[in-house]
């Protein structure tokens, strides 16, 4: 079963997807969740005097800088004249409501019940009533991104023992996260009636919050009791993007049934083991970890907007390419990182992609189902559509 699927991730249409983009430039235009967003500083000024950071008559008394990197969302440094320091960030226009929504109740509900550095939430709006959009505005917290240390994105190196330290920290967090057992697929939500109504929420075991829709993976689903309805929904979705638009995914419009036909199959089999509904960033990577270069101590993870109640897979599956990237001012170029990772796991009593039953398969069939329609093909437009 895996093989066929991996056998389909790797077919030629699939893997021509950014050709049948490309082909034809003059047909197309790029539409970014922040085409066309900015900030004003009459606009800061709003959220700051919300906020009740300023005094609602005075004007000024802050700057604001941008972020400079993040692709779903405009973020900003704001810094008031007695040096503190936030971090706004305006959501993307391609999401309304949940996408804000669920990242509010990921962040609260991760720092109300384990012990991994997040940032506070000062204040936020899911609705575009004060300025045009919605936002988060946060603390910011100490430290650099660790993507600045590894990667494509490096632009220096720290020490091996700084990098073990960094691991068996994210390996504490991993436990952390594995640690919970939920009854539903969905996003976290803090549990408001409103709220409640509009995400078709359930509780699940923890007070002042929800489980409820999930907004990931191109639409608004769930929440699911199975894997096998989050996978269905999830390819169904995949499917209508295609079918809604021919000229944008070409061939691709062939590939669908035979994925439905798959599923159908693979439902069926008794080698279709159920995963564990866990809480889950949905984003693990170095630009998401806030760390210390000269200690190695994390100072916060951010960037929950993914996040919620999944599968036990889902953080490795979209998540820690960097342990292939890592490389260090002292040690040596072989070093196997991954190896050491998994080692700390397994020291700490967690599974890793290899004890985890079912995981290959299950990666197959997400990596299936991005393919047929990539997230940033839905990104342009045809112009004559």
């Amino acid at each position: 079963l895996v093989s066929i699927t991996r056998r389909f991730c790797s077919s030629t249409v699939i893997r021509r997807a950014g050709y049948l983009i490309w082909r034809f430039p003059p047909f197309v235009s790029m539409d970014t969740p922040i085409s066309g967003i900015s900030l004003s500083e009459e606009n800061v000024q709003r959220i700051l005097h919300r906020s009740k950071l300023l005094p609602s008559d005075q004007k000024g008394g802050f700057s604001f800088r941008p972020v400079g990197v993040g692709y779903n969302n405009l973020s900003y440094y704001v810094t008031l004249e007695n040096g503190q320091e936030y971090v706004l960030r305006i959501c993307g226009k391609h999401w309304k409501h949940l996408k804000t929504e669920g990242e509010v109740g990921m962040i609260k509900f991760i720092g109300d019940h384990t012990t991994i550095p997040v940032p506070r939430v000062i204040s936020w709006s899911s609705d575009s009533d004060l300025i045009g959009n919605e936002y988060i505005l946060m603390e910011k917290l100490p430290g650099e991104m660790l993507a600045r240390y590894c990667g494509s994105e490096m632009i220096g190196k720290v020490p091996t023992d700084v990098w073990k330290h960094l691991l068996q920290q994210i390996a504490i967090i991993v436990k952390e996260m594995m640690h919970f057992t939920f009854n539903r697929i969905g996003a976290i939500y803090l549990d408001a009636q409103e709220t409640r109504k509009a995400v078709n929420g359930y509780d699940f075991g923890y007070k002042g919050y929800i489980v409820g829709i999930h907004h990931a993976h191109g639409g608004e689903l769930g929440p699911f009791e199975t894997f096998d309805q989050f996978l269905r929904s999830t390819f169904a979705l995949t499917s209508k993007k295609v079918s809604d638009s021919p000229h944008l995914y070409g061939n691709l419009i062939n590939v669908q049934e035979k994925a439905l036909s798959l599923l159908d199959r693979l439902e069926s089999s008794e080698q279709f083991p159920q995963p564990r509904i866990v809480a889950a960033h949905g984003d693990f990577e170095p630009r998401n970890i806030l760390f210390d270069p000269k200690t190695g101590q994390i100072t916060g993870v951010i960037d929950w907007e993914w996040g919620g109640c999944l599968v036990e897979d889902e953080d490795w599956i979209l998540g820690f390419s960097f342990l292939n990237e890592i490389s260090t001012s002292d040690g040596p170029a072989d070093f196997d990182w991954k190896a050491f990772f998994y080692d700390k796991l397994r020291e700490l009593g967690c599974k890793t992609p290899e004890t985890i039953a079912g995981h290959q398969l299950r990666r197959s069939l997400f990596e299936l189902r991005d393919n047929i329609a990539p997230w940033w093909l839905s990104n342009y437009n045809i112009d004559n559509e």
